[in-house]
């Protein structure tokens, strides 16, 4: 998983040095398959922990050059509306269940929820 195309040129999020600034708990890193999966668990708890810490990242995403012209300012919004939320419980059959619809879906032109559904129950 992940962008080929990424860089890390040290002006981005700076996930894991915020991760551990606020002092979250520790990533079971054998829950994961590589940093990427680990990096996107952190950043989406750091959201949900502090949806505003992410406001001024999305509010750069105008700048990128593959945006394509989404609504930034209903995404602000909906985040400074949003009450702090505690971090996702993660779980090896929760993990199994989203592998299993990935790999389901991964030739489709869309995902859809029901596959996640499907493999979970």
């Amino acid at each position: 998983m992940g962008c080929k195309e990424s860089k890390n040129d040290g002006e981005g999020m700076r996930v894991e040095e915020e991760w551990t600034k606020r002092n979250l708990p520790p990533v079971q890193p054998s829950l994961f398959e590589n940093r990427f999966e680990i990096v996107l668990y952190m950043t989406l708890n750091l959201i949900r922990t502090d949806p505003q810490w992410a406001i001024p990242y999305i509010k750069n995403v105008k700048h990128h050059k593959h945006y394509t012209g989404g609504n930034i300012e209903q995404i602000i919004a909906i985040l400074k509306a949003t009450k702090s939320l505690p971090i996702m419980e993660i779980s090896a059959s929760g993990i199994a269940a989203c592998r299993k619809a990935n790999d389901e879906i991964k030739d489709n032109a869309y995902s859809s929820h029901y596959g996640i559904i499907k493999a979970y129950n």
